[in-house]
């Protein structure tokens, strides 16, 4: 009988704890709710991110200068580019980037020898140099993608010094040819997790900005 009496008492005081606390309660748990999904959907967003990374090869040119001239140059050696590439048919038969990478290496003298004739037929004697390499890229949109910050695999074009504004866009999956020469998108194969990072908008994302935050620590 008594020990009925004191587990009674025991709920009582429970009850009366939480009833004065329910706010203070409810807040406590709502927090570590909150926590598990944040945390849950950061390791979906460090999945797309990896799977990104591992996974796209991305066209970079780098302009001479900022000067409107050496703007307008690095636009034409990049429709010469693409249209080197679409003719050549760079990422055709590609599955993965392994592949479309040993390809674009195979390719790279063809496309830096028409980057330069286009130069030379605009009147500049500017040099381009070019690699198949990884380096990194701040977080970019493309169309109706972001792209998130991190070091992908690259093709990069080199014109002159390089020290202008750049041009960008993603060779494999096959997205900037396609788009360039107005053909139809195939399925690309982003797997969910990617379509969730690459569908996100940076403005309303602030992992965005944490993952320039650290690769900026992990480079300095």
């Amino acid at each position: 009988m008594r020990r009925t009496e004191r587990n009674l008492r025991f709920i009582y005081k429970m009850s009366d704890v939480l009833e004065k606390n329910f706010f203070a309660v409810f807040a406590a748990v709502f927090l570590a709710i909150l926590l598990i999904v944040t945390l849950a959907d950061q390791v979906v967003f460090a999945k797309g991110c990896r799977e990104l990374y591992d996974g796209v090869l991305r066209l970079h040119i780098l302009a001479n200068s900022d000067t409107q001239e050496d703007q307008q140059l690095k636009l034409k050696v990049r429709d010469r580019i693409l249209q080197e590439a679409h003719q050549l048919g760079l990422g055709s038969g590609c599955e993965d980037l392994e592949s479309v990478s040993a390809q674009a290496e195979q390719m790279l003298d063809k496309l830096v020898a028409a980057a330069q004739d286009e130069l030379l037929k605009n009147g500049s004697e500017q040099k381009v140099t070019a690699c198949v390499t990884k380096m990194y890229f701040d977080t970019r949109e493309y169309e109706e993608f972001t792209m998130p910050a991190g070091k992908y695999n690259a093709v990069r074009f080199t014109i002159g010094e390089g020290k202008g504004h750049n041009w960008w866009c993603v060779l494999f999956p096959q997205m900037c040819l396609p788009v360039a020469f107005g053909e139809p998108l195939d399925d690309l194969g982003f797997s969910d997790e990617e379509l969730r990072v690459l569908k996100s908008r940076p403005q309303y994302e602030p992992r965005f900005a944490l993952l320039e935050w650290a690769y900026s620590i992990r480079e300095n």
